[in-house]
């Protein structure tokens, strides 16, 4: 077995990743593969040391220490190592305050190899206490990503994403710095999760039109816990999505991000990953709350006839089953502890941010959008407004000799970029229609202009964000 030693002083950042420490000497180690080059596979292996863990020695004030990693890829086919390699990573402080100790020391290292079923190891140890050592190990199966069909790479998930023009750092890609999360470990400090995955062969003849992707999360019980789709407009025949969510309400423990890439109306191919969540003191019921904490909010006062009407405005964001829970319920106690878990299992804060931000539409739409004997809110454009927000580009057409009045609406970061069309089916009375939008989930009807007798009208079409 051959061993190398290299020395990684730009391989290496700090960054701070919850952990759960104990006494033995922590290390984390993950990957993903992602297509390389001359029929090889770009594997991208991710580490991670704890600095409380390393012994240091003190040099005039100055604190000195190093970590060891040693990366090894053993060809389970060939029953033979194709690479084995330690690499020294020193680490230097001017004070050991905690804080700074409880930062993590992150390293990304990029290896091209054939497509083939290997064992990955990585041992971490310190480089001055050796008795400190931990070891991980994959069996993996390298894809080959030579296909002429639609195919994604592995999931990474990260502490952040953002844009960069650092090509010097070793977590640039792609017109971004993505730093990794060894241990796929959320929650705390940490309470949004950023993906990042990778799409190739778009442009084959399999995959005519937008893209349409579905994201779902569930849990250990497969109970489905986040949903989301967008469409991707067809372009380059490769590109990167990336996305985040909150788990601010997700329980302790392990979920599955399943990302589903959808052509022609089927799945074309689909991958998935584990993550897991550290959030003490969340509850995995989300219709109880036995500890009586509802008592303590607003809620603890409400009115059933208040409760009922509150619930009335959710129907927009509410599930089947929970709406069949709420209807069986009598008592206004339990209205109320529903209401309360409703939005806490959403956004863990039943008095702010959704719930508010959620009332303020509806406000806002009763203003904006009121029909003679209708709420705004439950107009067609006051839906449309409370479930998506305000849109980017609203534009009025008002009542022609030629046209009847209609309203073009545009959202720049809603499903990639959409469009909803409303019109005035009868002059003079101000009820507007949706009758056509390139949502996913929503009705779709190209030839609405032609339909409505409606001119094109060059000043009309939607303009692209700039």
């Amino acid at each position: 077995m051959r061993r190398l030693t290299k020395l990684l002083i730009p391989l290496a950042i700090f960054i701070f990743i919850p952990l759960c420490v104990n006494a033995k000497f922590y290390f984390n180690f993950d990957y993903a593969q992602f297509k390389g080059s001359k029929g090889k596979t770009k594997l991208e292996v991710y580490s991670s040391f704890l600095q409380k863990n390393l012994k240091y020695s003190d040099q005039s004030g100055k604190y000195s220490g190093n970590a060891l990693l040693e990366v090894s890829f053993y060809d389970l086919a060939k029953n033979n190592f194709i690479f084995d390699q330690t690499y020294n990573i020193p680490v230097n402080l001017t004070d050991t305050s905690k804080a700074k100790l409880n930062e993590n020391l992150l390293v990304k290292l990029d290896f091209n190899i054939p497509p083939g079923n290997y064992r990955l190891t990585g041992i971490g140890a310190d480089g001055n206490e050796r008795s400190n050592i931990d070891s991980i190990s994959y069996d993996i199966i390298v894809s080959d990503f030579e296909s002429t069909a639609a195919m994604l790479s592995d999931i990474q998930f990260s502490s952040s994403i953002s844009n960069s023009k650092d090509t010097s750092s070793m977590f640039y890609k792609n017109t971004l710095e993505v730093l990794p999360n060894p241990n796929n470990l959320f929650g705390n400090n940490l309470k949004q999760i950023f993906y990042y995955i990778e799409l190739y062969n778009l442009n084959s003849a399999s995959t005519s039109g937008d893209l349409n992707v579905d994201i779902h999360i569930s849990d250990i019980n497969l109970k489905e816990k986040y949903t989301a789709s967008k469409t991707l407009k067809k372009g380059s025949d490769s590109r990167v999505d990336i996305g985040k969510f909150s788990i601010d309400s997700f329980p302790s423990g392990t979920y599955t991000l399943k990302y589903n890439l959808m052509v022609n109306g089927g799945t074309a191919v689909a991958r998935e990953r584990k993550f897991y969540v550290y959030n003490p003191g969340i509850t995995t019921n989300s219709f109880k709350d036995d500890n009586n904490d509802y008592l303590k909010s607003e809620f603890g006062s409400m009115t059933s006839e208040n409760a009922d009407k509150e619930f009335e405005k959710l129907m927009y964001i509410i599930s089947p089953k929970e709406k069949d829970y709420y209807n069986k319920l009598s008592s206004t106690e339990d209205k109320r502890k529903f209401l309360f878990s409703f939005w806490k299992a959403r956004n863990n804060s039943p008095t702010t941010n959704l719930r508010i931000n959620f009332f303020k539409r509806i406000a806002e739409a009763n203003n904006l959008f009121g029909e003679s004997y209708k709420d705004g809110w439950k107009t067609d454009r006051g839906r449309m407004y409370v479930v998506y927000g305000p849109p980017d580009l609203r534009d009025k057409y008002p009542f022609e000799s030629e046209n009847k009045a209609y309203e073009v609406w545009q959202w720049y970061n809603v499903e990639g970029g959409t469009e909803a069309d409303f019109v005035e089916r009868e002059s003079s009375t101000g009820i507007y229609s949706l009758v056509n939008t390139t949502l996913k989930k929503e009705v779709s009807f190209p030839e609405w202009r032609t339909f409505y007798h409606i001119s094109y009208n060059p000043s009309g079409t939607i303009k692209p964000k700039n």
